[in-house]
């Protein structure tokens, strides 16, 4: 057995190649991103460093290649031996060059595994430089230690096109809102949000904070309503967790937004930056290539409705606040976001799981988060929290219904 082993070392390096060990962090962890939170399949919070970030991007690599994207990557990873042997292969480095490898692959691969690993890849782009990396810096760095070559320079291009997807936001989101009769959010202590109540903790899917606090505003300028709900993380209420919805009543447009900064650092603001930002200007929004490191909104919030609502809680609100349109709703955004169409499920003589607003659909490869908050609900309040359908053993009213929704939700 050691002469085999060591036959095949030999093999191995004579072929210019070493064995690299397999990435410790798999990219698969995610399964879904809440406001710039990566959780796991238990909607777990998953803890991120560099090196974490930097073995699931090799994770995607090992993953999705294909032969086409072979020739580039080769090119990569000769500048990457490169960097290592004059020691300039820092962590920031590091990055530019797996984004570089990461992005060749995507490209190269089916459509299918775009839309698995894409949404991922662009979460850990959007917390780069808040877990230390430099990523600009990290290009400059390589261009001097790899000299004016056309090494450099093609290096230079391909990297360019994973910082380029770092670019700043666009500003005129608020006002695409508005055109479309979409409420806007007043600034979060300007006294107008509206405490509906506490959120019960069986409800709080995601373990993120303490508590959920429903907040709710009404625009009297467009029908219809904003929900926030904070998820302070400490009994100070130092550091929250924040996302605003809104949708109109009468348009069915629902916009977005997130109290991270638009500059890409990824991190919440705190409660007292709260009182000196305005959500509007300042937070990341439908418009922002760095949402998506906050996860694809639609990735839950879909169907005939944006709101998910949990009948009899303080989400269940009353007039002014409008939570309901008659229609499909659509997400005003400039990321490629869509609200998939409503699934189809069996005639049956049983209730009915779609009583209250019609499902989306959850045959797409973005629907695995939704499928699970769909499973959670299902079990607690869908579509009655007095006669909840069930999952792992659906009650026999909901039977055909569940079934069906299980069979395209492998794993939820």
């Amino acid at each position: 057995m050691a002469v085999a082993v060591a036959a095949l070392s030999l093999a191995v390096l004579a072929a210019g190649r070493t064995l690299a060990a397999p990435p410790e962090r798999s990219i698969d962890e995610i399964a879904h991103v809440y406001h710039g939170v990566a959780v796991d399949k238990d909607l777990k919070p998953i803890k991120l460093d560099q090196a974490a970030v930097l073995e699931m991007l090799d994770s995607v690599v090992a993953k999705a290649g294909t032969p086409a994207a072979e020739p580039d990557l080769k090119f990569l990873r000769e500048a990457q031996g490169a960097l290592t042997k004059k020691k300039a292969l820092s962590p920031s480095a590091a990055f530019v060059l797996k984004g570089a490898m990461v992005d060749q692959v995507l490209r190269a691969a089916p459509t299918a595994v775009q839309e698995t690993y894409g949404w991922k890849v662009e979460y850990l782009r959007a917390r780069a430089r808040g877990l230390g990396f430099k990523p600009e810096a990290a290009e400059a760095d390589v261009s001097k230690a790899l000299g004016f070559s056309p090494l450099s320079l093609r290096l230079q291009t391909e990297t360019g096109r994973w910082l380029n997807k770092l670019a700043a936001p666009s500003q005129t989101y608020a006002a695409s809102c508005q055109a479309e009769g979409v409420p806007l959010p007043p600034n979060w202590t300007s006294g107008k949000w509206v405490l509906q109540g506490v959120l019960p903790q069986e409800f709080n899917f995601l373990e993120l904070g303490l508590e959920v606090e429903v907040y709710a505003y009404a625009d009297p300028n467009a029908p219809g309503a904003c929900i926030a709900l904070p998820r302070w993380d400490d009994a100070a209420k130092t550091k929250v967790t924040l996302g605003v919805i809104c949708q109109s009543a009468t348009t069915g447009k629902a916009c977005f937004w997130d109290n991270r900064p638009h500059n890409g650092e990824g991190e919440p603001f705190t409660a007292a930056e709260l009182a000196t930002t305005d959500i509007q200007r300042d937070w990341v929004n439908g418009s922002d290539p760095d949402l998506i490191g906050g996860g694809k909104c639609v990735m839950c919030h879909r169907g005939e409705n944006v709101f998910i609502i949990h009948p009899k809680t303080p989400l269940q609100v009353r007039p002014p606040f409008v939570t309901k349109f008659k229609g499909w709703y659509t997400p005003v955004n400039t990321l490629g976001w869509t609200n998939p169409p409503a699934t189809t499920l069996p005639n049956t003589d049983g209730e009915a799981c779609d009583t209250c607003h019609e499902i989306a659909s959850t045959t797409d490869p973005e629907s695995a988060s939704y499928c699970v908050i769909l499973s959670k609900a299902a079990v607690k309040e869908m579509p009655s929290r007095d006669g909840p359908a069930g999952w792992p053993t659906p009650s026999a009213d909901y039977l055909a219904h569940i079934n069906a929704l299980k069979a395209n939700c492998p794993g939820a």
